[in-house]
């Protein structure tokens, strides 16, 4: 298993999660292709594909951790 420190973001009122796909590169973690649609403020129903992979994310300390089971990779 690698480990890469980096800054995250969790949102729980999200319904989705994200990452780039360079931290995917970076941990050596590949997943399955999929299609889905993405809606933000500045655009409705947008269909994106992207690989879908699982990640553990922890806390700096290590101390507290948690697995994500579905996230979708972007290249930005």
């Amino acid at each position: 298993m690698n480990t890469v420190l980096t800054c995250a973001l969790l949102d729980s009122g999200s319904t989705n999660s994200f990452c780039c796909e360079e931290l995917t590169e970076l941990l050596g973690v590949k997943g399955q292709k999929e299609v889905f649609t993405l809606t933000t403020l500045g655009r409705a129903d947008s269909v994106e594909e992207a690989q879908v992979v699982n990640l553990e994310v922890s806390d700096v300390n290590s101390e507290r951790s948690f697995d994500m089971p579905k996230v979708f990779t972007r290249r930005n």
